[in-house]
């Protein structure tokens, strides 16, 4: 006979505490479980991952490389904007963050770099009022 553990599902207890403690602002909350962040699985452009890390690869771009390298593309009437920015941000730590065992991919040896045919004016002056 085979014994299965039950799982308790704690989003929806911890979800009417904090509608509970929250319940003087009810007009000014709205409050969502479990939200589904896209459409369709979440996929990063290019990952480079260097065999390496000690090792400076070439051309010249490699060289700011470090071991696991996030790679997102733009062509040149595509959007660069600021919710790109973030996004691409997601997509490094939660791969970082979902890899399978603890710290396997070390924060220190993780980059981000966007490529895109035309200087994304809009992107930078955001980035600068931060």
């Amino acid at each position: 006979m085979e014994t299965r553990k039950s799982r308790v599902e704690w989003h929806p207890a911890f979800l009417a505490g904090l509608e509970l403690v929250f319940c003087q602002e009810k007009k000014n909350t709205r409050f969502q479980s479990e939200l589904p962040l896209s459409k369709k699985p979440l996929q990063m452009d290019i990952l480079i991952i260097k065999k390496d890390s000690k090792k400076a690869i070439h051309p010249s771009i490699g060289r700011i490389f470090r071991r696991y390298n996030c790679i997102e593309y733009k062509s040149w009437n595509a959007s660069l904007n600021i919710n790109t920015f973030y996004k691409v941000l997601g997509y490094a730590f939660l791969y970082k963050g979902l890899s399978s065992h603890s710290d396997t991919v070390p924060a220190d040896e993780l980059t981000v770099s966007f490529f895109r045919g035309a200087y994304p004016k809009k992107l930078f002056q955001d980035l600068s009022e931060l």
